[in-house]
């Protein structure tokens, strides 16, 4: 699942970049459908680009919801609080943040989305998340 050339503003406040309903750049609802209880396990990354001399931070969450319904009950895949970055005071200085977690689940569909915010000058350049599911 990927989500390129985006070049979007990051606010102050938590806004969903990406996710598997419908904020991508495949066609359609690519929620995960589980028959049985299982692992859900995510990879990928965020870039973002400071747009000004001013030195900026970004702040991401990989959620999933709880299964009734695309935005409903979202829980974090990985540490609480998200995971920071923070460039110098460069315009265009880009960076990659990973992102990573895992989660059982019984049988279901499930939207993950990733979330970030920022502080400072920063803008969304790409992000990108693969997405398995294993027996539990």
């Amino acid at each position: 699942m990927s989500r390129n050339n985006v070049f979007s503003a990051l606010s102050a406040a938590f806004a969903k970049v990406m996710d598997l309903a419908s904020v991508h750049d495949q066609a359609g609802d690519q929620q995960i459908t589980l028959g049985f209880t299982a692992r859900i396990t995510i990879s990928g990354n965020v870039a973002v680009a400071n747009t000004a001399a001013t030195a900026s931070s970004a702040r991401c969450d990989v959620q999933i919801s709880d299964g009734t319904g695309p935005d409903n009950g979202y829980a974090t895949m990985h540490n609480p609080g998200g995971l920071l970055l923070s460039t110098p005071a460069v315009s265009g200085y880009t960076i990659g943040l990973p992102l990573s977690g895992s989660v059982v689940k019984p049988p279901g569909t499930y939207n993950i989305r990733v979330y970030c915010a920022a502080l400072g000058t920063m803008q969304l350049s790409h992000a990108n998340l693969a997405v398995t599911a294993v027996a539990a």
